[in-house]
């Protein structure tokens, strides 16, 4: 093989299953080595210190998000006081829906992809209810052309010239989750611009994956997940970004809890708020340090990486396996996911003609962990922190076994 790989000793910091190929990566990273240590840590503050962790031990837990803002920014193209950590996903989509989602009689729909993920499809389901409209008839799925599964500028460009002004808000998946088709993000938001509606992505699967500029791209604001490419740990909290232009905005539709204050006056425990700007100021509860510590140890990875590195290694370990996989020449299952490397991330779906099921139970009976979804999808993605392009060929030679 003749790959430059300058990240392979990375791999050394995770635990790997025993005896396992992983490629789940892309719905729950490995645990980094230190976590446990990381957790350890401010349990023994709490253990010895107690109350006093918030302004003393090792990591002061009142400016623990601090080093995380300023590690993950330039990994999301963002400055550090534009993004947080708090929630979850979801809970997060919510809090932000209910500050920019401000629909009017004639401005009213929300667009997202196709099969986009069902959680923010509930939760903008919700809002459209909430605010007495039919989510069956202002919700806009963007559909690919039938018969494929890429969604093409010009299927864009129809939907957006079909409801122009009625559009309130644009919510996309980058990249789709099951597809794993990455879009064009700096088109999306000009055509939403253009149509006066918010623009906002679900970063899920993008965070740690795809290479990103949210600040430059004039993203409204953004939410993602931190357990999968990053390594936060099972159900870690979650991340949001708030552009700085958005940091002065009317609160009037905000959530706001106390960790909202500025910082100066948050323990003065006002009647009113003091509320901070930017993302900071949408911070609602105190941070949840545990989960935040095991996140800290996935983080501590990325701060020494470098990304050009890393988005190299991401390409030619998804550019191997899609060469293995099409050198199968199985008419079993199709790529759905986009061959072009600027429009997908680490993930491939595989999409078979007939059921999968035998499929992946043979896959596990041979130590490979990967994600199916019924009845036909299987969802493959190689990690640039600890795969190998070794265990890419083996997953190659296994699954030509298997079918």
């Amino acid at each position: 093989m003749n790959f430059t790989d300058s990240l392979s000793h990375v791999r050394n910091q995770f635990h790997i299953p025993a005896g396992k190929i992983y490629f789940c990566g892309h719905s729950l990273g490995l645990q980094p080595k230190t976590a446990e240590a990381s957790v350890l840590t401010e349990l023994e503050s709490w253990r010895e210190i107690a109350i006093r962790g918030f302004t003393q031990g090792k990591n002061a837990w009142a400016k623990y998000v601090e080093p995380l803002r300023e590690t993950l920014a330039p990994w999301v193209g963002a400055s550090a006081s534009e993004i947080g950590f708090m929630n979850t996903l979801t809970t997060n989509l919510h809090i932000l829906l209910e500050d920019f989602y401000q629909p009017t009689s004639e401005r009213f729909k929300i667009m997202i992809e196709d099969r986009a993920f069902p959680s923010d499809q509930y939760a903008l389901a919700s809002h459209l209810r909430l605010h007495g409209f039919d989510p069956e008839s202002a919700l806009i799925r963007v559909k690919p052309q039938q018969g494929t599964y890429a969604i093409t500028e010009e299927d864009w460009t129809r939907a957006f010239q079909q409801h122009g002004n009625s559009i309130a808000l644009v919510l996309i998946g980058h990249p789709n989750y099951l597809t794993g088709q990455a879009f064009p993000i700096p088109f999306l938001q000009q055509r939403a611009k253009e149509c006066g509606a918010i623009f906002a992505l679900d970063l899920a699967h993008g965070v740690g994956n795809l290479e990103l500029s949210l600040h430059d791209w004039q993203v409204d604001f953004a939410v993602w997940c931190n357990y999968k490419y990053l390594n936060g740990g099972p159900g870690a909290v979650g991340g949001y970004f708030v552009h700085e232009k958005h940091a002065h905005r009317s609160r009037s539709h905000r959530l706001e809890g106390w960790w909202g204050n500025r910082a100066e006056t948050r323990f003065e425990m006002r009647d009113t708020i003091d509320a901070d700007s930017g993302a900071n100021g949408r911070q609602i509860s105190t941070p949840n340090i545990l989960s935040l510590a095991s996140l800290r140890a996935g983080l501590d990875i990325f701060s020494k990486l470098d990304p050009k590195a890393y988005f190299k290694r991401r390409l030619q370990l998804t550019s191997h396996l899609e060469k293995g996989l099409l050198a199968l020449q199985s008419k079993a299952f199709s790529i759905i996911t986009p061959s072009d490397p600027s429009q997908r991330g680490a993930a491939l779906t595989l999409f078979f003609h007939s059921d999968a099921v035998p499929v992946e139970a043979k896959l596990s009976a041979a130590g490979v962990l990967c994600d199916f979804r019924r009845p036909n999808m299987i969802r493959v993605a190689p990690s640039p922190l600890y795969t190998s392009f070794e265990e890419v060929d083996r997953f190659c030679e296994i699954l030509k076994s298997c079918i």
